[in-house]
């Protein structure tokens, strides 16, 4: 059973450019608490509600349909994207303690890492955090602005076309086409349950709409902190330069210009082993 405090990540962290999105999101979804935040409870039975009420839209979607192949396209390709998603979120879902932690080694690696960057450095990490920006800005733009055409078009129909949005059994008979909502969340007949058909689709394209891209570009950002790392490391081991080596080591700068040979190569090898060692601490 994970306990409430394995789930609180320390504010400094949710601070660090590469994921401050992500992990701010992930607050106010109630997937992880901040160590500062009240009633950290609650939220976390937030998040445990939003997961269960993705994965029963995914379920829902993959279950139901409508007969005509045409009109069900849509409505699998979301299936699908839900899907795919629904088996990442659940599986983080029971490993959010591992989440944590790897949230928390990324910015403590990042914040060691960077005590000892130059200004070429500094700009490599600069541009791989714009460059995440631009990624999250990208997934997430066309998800929002899809979503808000989706929930335009229903409450457009839904005030002043009714009979084009509670018209089910006529779509059921091939007589007439789902608006935009319905061919994405085909929950059922929307005259025998409006709670789940008309309100669940709705609930489930907001979830969509903000779960999915926050999710992904999450997972980019893991992947982008490996790529910096290893690209500092690698320019380090390149240029052998020694004098970055490690603030736990007592060489300093100045020092490097009245090393012996011998020394030198003494402190190279220490080079090596710190980068080789530095290349295996990413196991999480």
């Amino acid at each position: 059973m994970v306990e409430i405090k394995d789930l609180q990540i320390r504010p400094e962290v949710c601070q660090n450019p590469l994921i401050v999105i992500h992990l701010k999101s992930m607050l106010l979804y109630g997937f992880i608490v901040s160590t500062e935040q009240k009633h950290k409870r609650f939220s976390l039975r937030r998040g445990a509600v939003f997961t269960i009420s993705f994965v029963i839209s995914c379920a829902l979607i993959v279950s139901r349909g409508f007969e005509s192949l045409a009109a069900g396209a849509t409505s699998c390709a979301t299936a699908f994207l839900y899907l795919s998603t629904s088996i990442t979120i659940v599986n983080a879902f029971f490993q959010r303690a591992r989440v944590v932690r790897m949230c928390t080694f990324l910015h403590d690696d990042i914040n060691k890492l960077m005590e000892l960057a130059d200004e070429r450095e500094k700009k490599m990490f600069a541009a791989t955090v714009k460059y995440l920006r631009y990624v999250t800005a990208i997934l997430w733009t066309p998800s929002v602005f899809a979503g808000f055409i989706a929930y335009a078009d229903c409450f457009y129909r839904t005030i002043f076309m009714p009979e084009t949005v509670f018209n089910i059994p006529q779509v059921l008979r091939g007589e007439a086409e789902p608006i935009l909502l319905f061919q994405l969340f085909p929950f059922g007949e929307v005259y025998d349950n409006f709670l789940v058909g008309y309100l669940g689709a709705c609930y489930a394209l907001f979830l969509g709409i903000t779960i999915i891209p926050c999710w992904h570009t999450f997972i980019t950002c893991l992947m982008k902190y490996i790529v910096i790392k290893f690209q500092i490391i690698n320019k380090r081991l390149e240029a052998m330069d020694i004098s970055k080596l490690s603030p736990k080591f007592s060489l300093q700068p100045d020092m490097v210009d009245n090393l012996n040979e011998k020394d030198l190569n003494y402190w190279r090898l220490k080079m090596c082993e710190f980068c080789v060692q530095e290349q295996t601490k990413i196991k999480w």
